[in-house]
């Protein structure tokens, strides 16, 4: 039997190719927070399915949505104050021997629509606080952007 991975399938071309989109992304981990904030910028933006990643094994498992049955891995488009923003829904984490594939699913997506910058979201453990602010934040060598908010800080694994 041949071992088929993760597919990037893109149906929709609404989506502006010349601009530079930002990407938004997280999975359910500590509290599904990835999760939680990526489908509320969904549900709140109003933002359309454009495709999806296509998985290896069906869940079994989906959901009812506005737009249809809910697939595993959903990419979403929408234009918000004159900026593109793709978000990719994850409602399931990726399979683990699979990871290769959907990790190059998401490189394919980021190349097709020129992603300028990235945003991760997920959850940390409340043990790791250690002050009352409401998040913390890492960045790349590459990043400029600055945020009024505590970096992460050095030491706790990012799963």
């Amino acid at each position: 039997m041949v071992k088929r991975g993760y597919r990037l399938i893109l149906y929709d071309s609404s989506v502006n190719y010349n601009a530079k989109n930002y990407l938004v992304t997280g999975f359910p981990g500590f509290g599904a927070v990835g999760y939680l904030a990526t489908k509320y910028l969904v549900d709140k933006l109003h933002l359309q399915r454009v495709g999806y990643i296509d998985t290896p094994i069906i869940p079994d498992f989906t959901s009812l949505e506005d737009y249809g049955l809910s697939l595993p891995h959903e990419i979403f488009y929408g234009e918000i104050n004159n900026k593109s923003v793709i978000v990719i829904l994850n409602r399931i984490n990726p399979l683990k021997s699979y990871l290769n594939s959907y990790v190059k699913s998401v490189l394919k997506l980021i190349s097709t629509y020129k992603i300028k910058e990235a945003f991760l979201i997920g959850g940390m453990d409340s043990r790791f606080r250690e002050g009352k602010e409401e998040y913390r934040w890492l960045k790349t060598s590459h990043s400029s952007r600055t945020l009024d908010a505590p970096l992460f800080m050095r030491g706790p694994y990012i799963i």
